[in-house]
């Protein structure tokens, strides 16, 4: 069964991405699962994670996930404690092979994290997030649509997975072309 993590590990080693940014880390379950089976073994990997709560020090140190037994410090690990818009700041334009959006799950923030994140990708970079559908409650109402006028209508340049059955939700993602303009493409552009 594949797991989102598993989709964000696929792409990083099929597309040679080597730097990812996290924003909502909350619990680390997707940051634990790219340090065990990727950047424990290779540390030309970087990881940022972006996040106002934190389960990560500020020195990297990796504390609570029930993954680790023991504190296991990892320098290519690094959790910026604030908010994703105040974490703007602390990247360059075109630094990041991939951003996955995970944090606040309101339409009005993911909006904002896709326009102010994509400046940050390199060009061929993927943009990606963990919420797409509504889900039957009614959580999450209104993000589908405005991924949809974001990225393009009728998903015309947006990957969709469903990672697990257990997972109610989509994984969504696309490539960042910035040859032709800061647009969205549904294969990565050379």
């Amino acid at each position: 069964m594949k797991m989102r993590w598993d989709i964000i590990l696929e792409l990083m080693i099929t597309n040679n991405y080597h730097i990812i940014g996290e924003i909502g880390v909350a619990r680390g379950d997707t940051l634990c699962h790219i340090v065990t089976n990727l950047m424990a073994k290779n540390h030309s990997y970087l990881y940022y994670g972006i996040d106002p709560r934190t389960c990560i020090s500020s020195s990297g140190i990796i504390e609570g996930f029930k993954i680790f037994e023991n504190q296991i410090k990892y320098p290519n690990v690094s959790c910026i404690i604030k908010t994703s818009d105040d974490a703007l700041v602390d990247f360059d334009n075109d630094f990041f092979d991939i951003i996955f959006i995970d944090g606040m799950d309101t339409p009005e923030q993911i909006a904002k994290d896709i326009d102010n994140y994509s400046i940050k990708l390199k060009h061929g970079g993927c943009l990606m997030g963990a919420i797409y559908n509504d889900s039957l409650d009614g959580a999450h109402k209104g993000i589908k649509p405005m991924i949809n006028e974001k990225i393009g209508q009728q998903n015309l340049n947006l990957h969709l997975e469903r990672p697990d059955r257990q997972w109610k939700n989509f994984l969504w993602y696309t490539f960042i072309d910035k040859i032709n303009g800061l647009k969205y493409a549904k294969t990565r552009p050379n």
